[in-house]
């Protein structure tokens, strides 16, 4: 456990070294798992206190549910899609890293992405932590789009928020490719589709 947290640790503080350390760790692939399950398990959870409080959805679903009902639905899919989206991105990643002449192993590169999609994956969650706290506290929807949908501090908030988790599983997956394959310049653009892969997952399946 305390390796765990240090490696949760080491991906906030120095990415990079951390997913090295993690290529020779006998459990790495274990703790990687690990890494992606926690936020999975939230989502999960989240969905079913939003579900409990009626929640409407705050913004336009791309799969056809019904948005009255689409956090029940989401109960069910959030875990598998997130665990998905990861393992998905890492064989794309080995199949490409074929390109740039990687040496690294499958198990590898699992471990190192599930905590470069895991951390970002927390912060995502926790947008949606606060939605559902304030639903089941007795805010109306109309009062929640009211104060994310107007000008204001909230909706800044807000979007910096959407940036950062972005802008941070990027990084943080260029820096698991380099590791995880132990190529240079090429894990960026690698990196990049496996970080896109994942995104999109996310964005098509979570609200």
């Amino acid at each position: 456990m305390k390796s765990f947290i240090r490696y949760f640790g080491g991906t906030i503080v120095r990415p990079f070294s951390t997913f090295e350390s993690l290529q020779s760790d006998p459990k790495g692939f274990a703790k990687g798992f690990r890494a992606i399950l926690i936020p999975a398990v939230l989502f999960t959870i989240t969905a079913g206190l939003l579900a409990v409080g009626g929640a409407l959805l705050p913004a336009p679903a791309i799969l056809s549910l019904g948005g009255e009902n689409y956090y029940f639905y989401q109960i069910f899919f959030a875990l598998p899609v997130l665990l998905a989206g990861w393992a998905v991105s890492s064989a794309v990643v080995r199949l490409f890293g074929r390109w740039g002449k990687g040496t690294g192993s499958l198990r590898g590169t699992l471990a190192a992405l599930g905590f470069a999609f895991g951390l970002p994956a927390l912060a995502a969650w926790a947008g949606q932590a606060v939605f559902a706290g304030l639903i089941l506290s007795g805010m109306s929807q109309e009062e929640f789009m009211e104060l994310t949908a107007g000008s204001g501090t909230p909706r800044t908030v807000a979007f910096a928020g959407q940036a950062f988790v972005v802008a941070w599983i990027l990084l943080l997956s260029v820096a698991a490719v380099r590791a995880g394959l132990k190529i240079r310049w090429k894990a960026i653009p690698v990196g990049i589709l496996a970080a896109s892969i994942f995104l999109a997952a996310v964005l098509i399946c979570l609200r």
